[in-house]
């Protein structure tokens, strides 16, 4: 764990992080009220309101389709229920106090039996973060998926069931929920996997119900609106997916496409070695790696905004943590070199950045420097999953110091305890 002492300097860094983290907060919050801001929220709402309240059909709207699958839209249906006009106040508020309940989860999710003080640094880390803010003022629900899906992780040893339930409710957000679906499957628990996928179709089958269509059907209008959105030629390009840096790569469409497919099954490959083989890892490493490895597969395989770069959230919480239990001290230096790595690109969000003082969306205007800087998030990402790959590796064999030279809260860091 990075650490709390009574060092001024860390403490200097401490207050840094929290001021930044509340300006972050504040401007993302004020972002919210302002004209045609809190966009997801208020297309969400007439989506719920459509299918509540009159039985329409919200894949089928003229205007926004809904691009939410059928049990997100049963279950989120009472924010339709109609409020003043601080309806989008009270969401306002809920995200603003979301992403410190939700970095103290992730870190619970390593730490379990760790004081609470320890969540300290990472909570402060991830409140300066681009993606947090961005998502703030959208009025999005990407933030709320991520907390589910971590409570299913808490839930998952002793509570299968709920926490099969908290993924079905992550899945609300196909793209973010996947995360937690895939890790419950890698990490054989089965249970959770079945729970959240029955959940899943009741939601579909009360969605069904309301308009009189039956669930096959349903699913395909949903679908239809993904590959509408994103499956075509004209493809809208996420932030953080594989898929626009290969089609710039490869001019060939089928081409690009097909490498795409391959990478991710390759990917998806090394993800499945490192949870059913036999190695040094203990079963706690293997679930904490395979979550972070999941959060980001699903990151490089489908569309994603830049405020989706919060699925990074538990590679931050590990890396924050690794000081606790690396008891190398060159391994310590490298995971302390990648977590400022990490924190500087989402704070600052380059891409997002660059096109902002540029005032060009098209960042190949400014040539191969241009097309670099547009696809920095995305080679990030990218780094990171083999950097975790590297650390599984070389993580079990590490000797662990002996638990009488180590303080109480680094004894309960350990993973191999």
């Amino acid at each position: 764990m990075l650490p709390i002492s009574k060092n001024r300097l860390a403490q200097t860094a401490i207050f840094f992080w929290i001021v930044a983290g509340s300006v972050s907060l504040a401007r993302g919050f004020a972002t919210a009220f302002k004209p045609g801001q809190s966009q997801d929220f208020t297309n969400v709402v007439v989506w719920l309101g459509k299918w509540l309240f009159y039985g329409a059909n919200p894949y089928y709207l003229a205007e926004i389709p809904a691009n939410y699958p059928p049990h997100a839209i049963a279950f989120l249906s009472p924010l339709s229920i109609p409020l003043p006009d601080w309806g989008i106040a009270l969401w306002s508020v809920l995200n603003l106090l979301l992403p410190p309940l939700t970095a103290f989860l992730a870190v619970r999710c390593f730490l379990p039996a760790a004081p609470r003080q320890a969540a300290l640094v990472p909570c402060v880390l991830f409140l300066s973060w681009a993606g947090v803010r961005i998502g703030l003022g959208n009025g999005q629900f990407s933030l709320l998926m991520l907390t589910f899906g971590l409570l299913a992780v808490l839930a998952a040893e002793k509570r299968p069931f709920l926490s099969g339930g908290f993924i079905a409710l992550s899945m609300m957000k196909p793209h973010v929920g996947a995360a937690f679906f895939l890790w419950s499957v890698f990490t054989n628990r089965f249970r959770v996997a079945t729970a959240s996928v029955g959940v899943t179709v009741l939601g579909l089958l009360l969605f069904s119900l309301r308009i009189g269509r039956s669930p096959i059907a349903v699913t395909f209008d949903f679908f239809g609106v993904l590959y509408r959105q994103f499956g075509d030629k004209t493809f809208l390009p996420g932030a953080l997916e594989l898929r626009p840096l290969l089609h710039a790569v490869i001019p060939d469409y089928t081409g690009a496409e097909a490498a795409h497919l391959l990478i991710l099954l390759g990917l998806l490959g090394i993800i499945c070695v490192i949870a059913w083989r036999e190695g040094s890892l203990t079963p706690k490493q293997r679930d904490l790696f395979l979550l972070q490895l999941s959060s980001l597969w699903v990151l490089m395989a489908v569309f994603h905004n830049s405020y989706d770069s919060i699925l990074m959230l538990p590679v931050m919480v590990a890396l924050s943590i690794s000081g606790s239990f690396r008891s190398s001290a060159t391994k310590r230096s490298f995971d302390t070199l990648a977590l400022w790595i990490l924190q500087a690109a989402l704070v600052l969000e380059i891409p997002g950045l660059w096109w902002k003082l540029g005032k060009r969306y098209d960042l190949s205007a400014y040539g191969s420097f241009g097309q670099l800087i547009g696809h920095l998030d995305r080679l990030m990402v990218i780094f990171f999953f083999f950097y975790l790959v590297k650390r599984v590796q070389s993580y079990g064999s590490a000797q662990q110091l002996p638990p009488a030279t180590r303080s109480g809260v680094e004894q309960e860091a350990d993973p191999n305890r």
